[in-house]
């Protein structure tokens, strides 16, 4: 890069010079993707290790429809999200779920909520 300043060469010095800026930000780019990969495989150990899941507690949520048809579009939709039918006890228009996840629990909810279902 030196020579072709030295040379008045302005193309190679452009073409160095481009080279070497590329260099650098892939460079830096390529450590902070790994630092914020480091962090976050810190975090989620961290996380896994001070709230370790208890498989015996389960909660209860009761879903109360309209018609019973909107009780099976419930059931299929919950299915395709990744509920097994075993975790659902269904009598009439009701829906009683016992699931262990939180995150599933809160999906179910907003599902039933969007069906216009009464959740107990």
């Amino acid at each position: 890069m030196i020579d072709s300043l030295l040379n008045n060469n302005k193309d190679d010095f452009s073409a160095a010079f481009v080279s070497e800026i590329q260099d650098r930000i892939t460079t830096n780019i390529v450590d902070k993707n790994v630092k914020i990969s480091q962090n976050l495989l810190n975090d989620v150990q961290s996380t896994d290790e001070d709230q370790p899941i208890d498989e015996a507690k389960t909660k209860s949520t009761t879903y109360t429809f309209i018609n019973s048809s909107d009780v099976k579009k419930f059931i299929k939709a919950a299915s395709q999200a990744g509920v097994g039918k075993k975790n659902f006890n269904i009598k009439g228009k009701t829906v009683t779920s016992s699931t262990i996840d939180l995150d599933m629990e809160q999906l179910l909810h907003f599902l039933a909520k969007d069906m216009k279902a009464k959740v107990t």
